[in-house]
This record gives structure tokens, sequence and C-alpha cells, in this order.
């Protein structure tokens, strides 16, 4: 009987561990980790959305105390920079299969009870998204190019 209960809960175990093996959660903890440190940002999580119903998405959430004065434009580039450094530091296998890259701003000013939080969202093509399998045709020439 010791027998019997010892092999079903390591054929349990080995059918877990397969599991967790297949989902890229430390390649998450990796890039949230590496988006941190670069940015210097408080709190920074990642994950891979591959749903079928809609476009896949890494999603990058993360909080900062910088203030950016609520100019709108200086935000957008921060957070351009820390989804083309997602795109380029992520090394899960399924990067060429991710439609978009969600990017969620957080801001707060002020502390204790007196927190302020100011939100931002914007959605990023992946550049690096292949094509059932093909890499992405190149961008369109410049004016320039094309006068010469």
């Amino acid at each position: 009987m010791g027998l019997v209960t010892m092999l079903a809960l390591s054929m349990g175990m080995m059918l877990s561990l397969n599991q967790f093996q297949e989902v890229p959660a430390a390649e998450w903890v990796k890039l949230a980790s590496g988006i941190s440190e670069r940015f210097q940002f408080d709190n920074v999580t990642v994950k891979v959305d591959l749903q079928t119903g809609g476009p896949s998405k890494l999603k990058v959430a993360y909080i900062t105390k910088a203030n950016s004065g609520h100019d709108s434009s200086a935000q957008n580039v921060e957070m351009e920079s820390v989804a083309k450094f997602a795109t380029d530091n992520y090394k899960g296998r399924e990067l060429s299969r991710i439609d978009k890259v969600e990017i969620n701003r957080s801001e707060i000013h002020g502390k204790g009870c007196f927190q302020t939080t100011y939100v931002a969202n914007m959605t990023y093509d992946n550049p690096k998204r292949r094509l059932h399998g093909y890499p992405s045709a190149p961008p369109p020439p410049s004016p320039d190019e094309q006068e010469k």
C-alpha cells in the first residue's frame, strides 16, 4: 500500500513539475528585475498573455515616483523606452508570437494617506513579432532613400 502511495505521489509531482516548466515565469521575473534596475522603478510586474480570443500581449506594469509634471509626452517617451527594453531583453520562447507590448505606468505623488496615483497606458506593436514563422517585413524606405 505504501509503494502505491509513493508511486502516485511521484507521478503527481512529475506532472506538476512539467506544468511549471511550461510557464515562463522565471523569464518574467528576470525581465521585471532588469526593468526595475535599468529605470529605477519601485514595483515592476511582467506577464505574457497568449489568449486566443484577441491579440497576444506582453504586459508590463510599473510604479514610479518620478514626477513627470503631467507631461504626457515625457511619459510616452518613458513608456516607449520601457517597451523597447522589454522586447530587447525578454528571452521567452514565445516572443515572436506576441503581437503587442502593453505598458501600464503608475506615478505616485504625496505621502501617507495623501498619496495620489496617476495612471497612463500605452500599447506598442512588438517589433520582433513573426508572421507564421517568417520574420516581419522590413520597414518601407524613407522618402530620401526612394529619391536615390
